[in-house]
């Protein structure tokens, strides 16, 4: 009689267990499926993302389009989804692939969609459909993107840059009566820039004069400049930018940025007599990426500009 229970018990740990390796067994075999399914799906997609915006289009003539369960209309009209097919395409809509003995089922929508504003773009759609052979229950995955009108010949994603750097005058050394640990004087510099993509942006900077004085001893007698120790001062590089993007929802100022600023004059005297002048002048920096009449600059064609100046007259230095 021991025997006899003993044997069951042992049969039905067995048994538990084989419940248990099947059951691992027919879920990796799941997961496998569906791996291959997200591959399928994801390739179809980014067959259509790499051709050119023209190609990403359906057969309306596609055997099944007609009977589809998930269309609505007729012809040239059918939508799916509320959205309007796009046709123009060679291959067909519905295709089948055969891996590992599973038939998968893709099935290829794109649509049209039409915003409120701005330009209308394209949706592409996918089923990948299959019956696994473990549990003989249908599975469906979809997938779904976004294709816009990048038009590279009219409206070029390309980018400008302009710059003027206007160079230093730097000395070491002794000089006169005084001894330089580092005098530096700035020229004036500006530098644009434009970019013309997804999102239009144009930036402009103008920089004035600007001077660093470091003398072993001082003291510096200063005008308009700003003492950093007893014996070494810096008259800052006034700099202005202006920047303008069309993205209303951004910090920086839509379709426009214009402004102005004045620098002062300055003046650094130093122990020895040497006498440094860095002259008042103005700075202007200019941006837009659409057409302002009112702005009173720009060439108006809407492509974005940008564009700086500084103006001052000569610095000197007597010795």
């Amino acid at each position: 009689m021991e025997n006899i229970l003993a044997m069951t018990l042992v049969f039905g740990v067995l048994l538990a267990l084989l419940g248990a390796v099947g059951t691992a067994a027919s879920g990796i075999t799941n997961g496998k499926q569906r791996t291959v399914a997200t591959s399928l799906g994801k390739q179809a997609i980014e067959n259509l993302q790499g051709s050119s915006y023209s190609a990403v289009a359906m057969n309306l003539s596609s055997t099944g389009l007609s009977t589809d369960p998930r269309l609505t209309g007729s012809g040239a009209t059918r939508s799916f989804e509320g959205e309007r097919l796009v046709g123009g395409g060679t291959g067909q809509y519905r295709t089948t692939t055969v891996m590992g003995g599973i038939t998968y089922v893709l099935t290829i929508y794109v649509t049209q969609v039409t915003p409120s504003s701005g330009l209308s773009y394209r949706r592409i759609t996918v089923y990948v459909e299959w019956t696994p052979s473990t549990s003989g229950r249908y599975h469906q995955l979809r997938f779904s993107s976004l294709v816009y009108p990048l038009d590279y010949s009219s409206y070029p994603a390309g980018s400008g840059l302009a710059e003027v750097s206007g160079g230093s005058i730097a000395v070491t050394g002794s000089l006169a009566e005084d001894q330089f640990d580092e005098l530096r004087v700035s020229l004036p510099s500006v530098r644009s820039t434009t970019a013309a993509s997804t999102l239009r942006t144009a930036q402009a900077t103008a920089g004035g004069f600007g001077a660093i004085v470091d003398l072993a001893s001082g003291p510096l007698d200063l005008e308009d400049c700003m003492a950093t120790s007893s014996s070494s001062a810096e008259c800052h590089i006034p700099s202005l930018d202006a920047v303008s993007d069309n993205d209303a929802g951004t910090t920086l100022t839509p379709s426009t940025g214009s402004a102005g600023v004045g620098s002062p004059a300055g003046r650094i005297r130093t122990p020895g007599g040497i006498d440094l002048r860095l002259p008042s002048g103005s700075s202007t920096a200019q941006s837009t990426v659409d057409v302002c009449a009112a702005c009173t600059f720009g060439d108006g064609d809407s492509v974005p500009w940008a564009g700086a100046s500084t103006s001052a007259a000569d610095a000197r230095a007597r010795f």
